[in-house]
């Protein structure tokens, strides 16, 4: 529950033992208390949580009790070792029971995780374990998935699915090869496992709206050839969620309502009226304009047409992608693709037909290396973009399964003014030599720090701003007094101390061979947390200022000697003393590495 599985206010959790005996005084409910009324009593099944979504005072429950086992026993004992019944089938019922209790929509996902290692439960009774079979049967026909994480009893019995949960869990028909998200083992893997199963579960593509994709249009009679698509966005920046305003008071959400006035009469204005206006400046002059003007400018960009002359909608609107042109793929450049790119997928459901011609577009565009140039409309109510298509062909592996779907991955091209022009400093010429031992040194350092193999950087590499914003709204939420994420121990952006402690050697080398300096901010900024005691270095660091200072003096430096100290590339070759005491001569900031420094001098020239 704190590890995002909970992915909404709304989901629910509930969590029952099964093979228990209830304690005397126990604060644990019984499995009947939060069932329906008419429903019968289960034996050996507890309910440690109720199907709700959690709490904070739940959650602190169940840490304690994972963190002591006394807690647990606190709650819940097991039955006695001469008992061979397993309550199996009253758990599966007690929690069937708790969802068709809750009210829930139909695309809800409802799972049942059974944690177990007992692999043969009931094997003397096979009429017990027959009835089981029905009630899982049950819960598969109301949508209910069903789970399973083995757990090993000993190193020497290791647990055996085939035993009896592969007939439990294939109860709808579905071939034994599909269970392999639905048996998992033990351990750090199969925790892995699950919550990589639980998201993509939970965040299944779900396709952002359908379009049309207009070809050409009919010279005779004047209609377009049309495909329909599916327009799904397969990446998508991670971000903070908006905020909310709460009412101090009461800690529920504050909805605010707006409303406009007459500064004159004090009425109140329709928002949506003509009465509300703004204004906007075209050559010194307000012009007034209204949210009615606004929309009929929105629909003209993103239809291409004209509005009405009476304030209508723009004529011959068009909303979706229209072909404007072919291009080959060598003449896109790569640094265009500056927004995360959209997936189309063809749609016979809208128009019959669209995957047999999409099919046949894909293959001769890929055959030919060509994209397509469109105009894509998202909304009537936003800008019409460019975009280019690139073709995608469906892609199998040895067995004949899908690797990757056929369709278009949409790129929306950027405005000239999207594109920040950034102005970089001239070069400076460096000798072979030193490339060379700049480039050694740098592999020797990126080899000094290894990242871990097993990671994924794409996906084990997690935002460290965004896991220590929910670490602090999780602590917030729970009432604890320190967070649970410690930058530390799980940004794995960061080297560790005994990464950086192995790797000082190397790190010394490429500071020498690259001639890094250091700031003149660094001292000052060590210097401001230590005690007065402790700084019996400061003086020194004034007195050789004063020295380095003198040695240089001002005007020792001319702009002809600094233009051809850049010109001839011999500039790199000073050191950081040096540079600070030419920017110092001509009067501009002395501080930073040794690459700003050359950047300013430049700059100053330039």
């Amino acid at each position: 529950m704190k590890t995002k599985i909970i992915s909404g206010e709304n989901c629910s959790v509930g969590i029952n033992f099964f093979g228990v005996r209830d304690v005397e005084g126990s604060a644990v409910e019984s499995a009947t208390s939060a069932i329906p009324e008419g429903s019968w009593s289960s034996g050996g099944v507890s309910t440690l949580i109720p199907l709700s979504p959690p709490s904070a005072a739940s959650i602190r429950n169940l840490q304690a009790i994972v963190d002591s086992s006394e807690e647990l026993l606190r709650h819940v004992k097991p039955q006695s070792r001469s008992s061979t019944h397993c309550p199996l089938k009253q758990a599966l019922w007690t929690c069937s029971q708790y969802f068709s209790s809750k009210d829930s929509k139909a695309n809800e996902l409802k799972r049942i995780w059974i944690f177990t290692n007992d692999d043969r439960p009931n094997a003397a009774n096979p009429a017990e374990q027959s009835a089981t079979i029905t009630v899982a049967r049950d819960c598969a026909q109301a949508g209910i998935e069903l789970s399973l994480w083995h757990l090993n009893q000993s190193s020497e019995h290791q647990f055996d699915p085939t035993a009896f949960y592969t007939k439990l869990l294939v109860v709808n028909g579905e071939a034994e090869g599909g269970l392999e998200e639905r048996m998992l083992g033990g351990g750090y893997d199969g925790f892995d496992q699950l919550m990589a199963s639980v998201r993509r579960k939970q965040h299944r593509k779900r396709r952002l709206q359908s379009a049309t994709f207009s070809l050409s249009t009919n010279p005779v009679t004047g209609e377009d050839v049309r495909v329909a698509l599916e327009v799904y966005k397969t990446v998508r920046a991670a971000g903070k969620p908006a905020h909310t305003w709460l009412y101090s008071r009461t800690n529920e959400p504050v909805k605010v309502v707006s409303k406009y006035f007459d500064s004159t009469t004090g009425a109140v204005l329709a928002v949506n009226s003509s009465e509300v206006s703004t204004y906007i400046d075209v050559g010194g002059n307000r012009v007034p304009i209204n949210k009615a003007d606004v929309a009929a400018v929105k629909s003209s960009f993103s239809g291409g047409g004209l509005a009405s002359s009476d304030g209508g909608a723009a004529k011959d609107s068009f909303v979706g992608l229209k072909l404007l042109a072919f291009i080959p793929q060598c003449s896109l450049p790569r640094d265009l693709n500056t927004d995360e790119p959209y997936f189309l997928f063809p749609n016979d459901k809208d128009i019959a037909g669209s995957s047999q011609l999409v099919e046949c577009l894909l293959r001769d565009m890929s055959s030919k290396k060509l994209l397509a140039v469109v105009r894509f409309s998202r909304l009537a109510s936003s800008p019409a973009k460019l975009a280019v298509l690139l073709p995608q062909l469906e892609q199998l592996d040895e067995d004949g399964a899908q690797l990757a779907p056929a369709g278009f991955h949409l790129m929306v091209l950027p405005f000239a003014e999207d594109i920040r022009s950034c102005p970089l400093p001239a070069k400076v010429a460096h000798s072979d030599e030193e490339m060379e031992g700049a480039i050694e040194a740098a592999d020797a350092l990126i080899n000094a720090l290894p990242m871990d193999p097993s990671t994924v950087y794409h996906k084990d590499i997690e935002s460290p701003a965004l896991q220590q914003f929910y670490s602090i709204l999780e602590a917030v939420a729970l009432n604890e007094n320190t967070q649970r994420w410690n930058s530390e121990q799980h940004d794995k952006m960061r080297p560790s101390q005994e990464q950086l402690a192995g790797a000082a050697d190397a790190l010394e080398a490429f500071k020498a061979v690259v001639q890094l300096g250091e700031s003149e901010e660094a001292p000052a900024s060590s210097a401001r947390g230590t005690k007065r005691g402790a700084s019996a270095a400061a003086p020194k660091a004034k007195k050789a200022k004063v020295e380095e200072k003198a040695a240089s003096p001002e005007g020792e430096f001319t702009k002809e000697e600094l233009a051809a100290k850049i010109k001839d590339g011999s500039i790199s070759k000073l050191t950081v003393n040096q540079l600070k005491s030419m920017c110092r001569s001509f009067g501009v900031s002395a501080t930073g590495v040794k690459a700003v420094l050359i950047n300013t001098l430049m700059q100053y020239l330039a």
